[in-house]
């Protein structure tokens, strides 16, 4: 879902469970995610049953950019739709060429920069809204491999000139590497602004300000990279799937065991002290359980009725909660719908919004914005590799991570 103030926003899902069905939806809220009307965009190259994640960009006032990425199927091609009225009518879809796929990044209304592509591990740019693109080279580390590089979360830019990504490197000897670029440029050159021996997450909330998250350490720079001070991450059951940070102390991470298959728990974790310290919380049930030993209790789905996949806070306050919950009746017992829930006291207490579509798998915000991805009911597959993610524009940094 994508807010543009707290109160307009957009989220787009699949029109149906139907793999054949031309078009798919964007929702828009005016009422903070309390209700939504849908609008009706048609299929470009990627049909309901290859398409593959939504990316959404802010670039400007009422300015927003909707990426749908490709896959295999379609020859990695992928398409871009626009929107100039704060999302109420859209453009497109501008489809890109073979191998232009990935996750997507606008830094104005001409810029952007694609991670991943066919092979995964380039950078791909347009100076042209899209029309045209180019790979770039990146910098690598001594004893880093480019074929495998990965890219966890797309860039980031702080203005139409400057901005960041973190690339996962690893070493002939599989040893992980999270590795910070920076561009000057928009994505045409990028250098390396700091290397740490271990792999996570990367919130640059702004220009300075970065945190960087592992499953045993957090760290935090307020120089942009130079230096950084570090600490030990309490420790959680799992790892952490979707994490939401729109300042260094308040954040919100979806944690689940990536080794379950069936029956699994989930946990909502929060912390307000830069994950000193953390607490879990359970959407849908009053208070948070603030934990002696560190460690946050799971959260069962069951316990719930919310099966979280994903979160996204503007602030240390407001934020959502997506994923999907049984809907009982005569449809079976495994049958499912998408539910969006939202706080406005960070997660001590949930309001179920009036969404009702789709599994939501994945949100991310950026300060009054939220982006959300969800999946084909008729679909588990696809809803276990989707997934959603943000690009703000200048003046709009993500707090959500996906």
């Amino acid at each position: 879902a994508t807010f543009a103030d707290p109160d307009v926003g957009w989220l787009a899902t699949l029109d149906s469970t139907d793999p054949r069905s031309p078009v798919f939806d964007v929702w828009r809220t005016t009422d903070g995610g309390r209700t939504w009307t849908k609008a009706v965009l048609p299929e470009g190259a990627n049909r309901s049953d290859t398409m593959g994640a939504a990316d959404f960009s802010v670039v400007g006032t009422g300015h927003v950019l909707l990426w749908i990425e490709g896959g295999m199927p379609n020859g990695w091609t992928s398409d871009l739709y626009e929107s100039t009225d704060a999302g109420a009518t859209w453009s497109g879809p501008r489809t890109s060429s073979p191998g232009v796929s990935g996750l997507a990044t606008f830094a104005d209304g001409t810029h952007g920069v694609v991670a991943g592509g066919a092979s995964g591990h380039d950078l791909i740019r347009t100076s042209d809204g899209g029309t045209t693109w180019e790979s770039v080279r990146y910098p690598l580390p001594a004893g880093a491999t480019r074929k495998l590089t990965t890219f966890p979360t797309p860039a980031r830019f702080w203005d139409a000139r400057h901005g960041a990504i973190a690339a996962i490197y690893s070493t002939p000897d599989l040893i992980p590497m999270l590795v910070i670029l920076t561009t000057a440029d928009a994505g045409a050159t990028w250098t390396v602004a700091a290397t740490h021996v271990d792999q996570g997450r990367v919130a640059f909330l702004d220009a300075e300000d970065w945190v960087e998250v592992t499953g045993a350490s957090v760290g935090l720079s307020a120089d942009g990279g130079t230096t950084w001070s570090t600490w030990a991450m309490p420790s959680l059951p799992g790892a952490i799937s979707d994490l939401s940070m729109p300042d260094v102390r308040n954040g919100w991470a979806v944690v689940r065991d990536f080794g379950c298959h069936s029956g699994c728990e989930v946990s909502l974790v929060a912390t307000t002290d830069g994950w000193h310290t953390a607490a879990a919380l359970t959407p849908g049930a009053p208070g948070a359980r603030p934990l002696a030993s560190g460690t946050p209790e799971p959260t069962a789905s069951t316990q719930v009725g919310l099966d979280v996949s994903a979160l996204a806070f503007s602030d240390g306050r407001n934020g959502l909660a997506g994923g999907e919950a049984p809907t009982g009746g005569d449809s079976g017992a495994n049958a499912a719908e998408g539910r969006i829930e939202r706080t406005s006291d960070g997660g001590r207490t949930w309001d179920v919004t009036s969404y009702s579509g789709s599994p939501v798998l994945a949100l991310a915000a950026a300060d009054g914005l939220a982006w959300a991805a969800t999946g084909c009911l008729d679909a588990p597959a696809r809803r276990a590799s989707s997934r959603a993610r943000t690009a703000a524009g200048p003046g709009r940094p993500p707090h959500g991570i996906s």
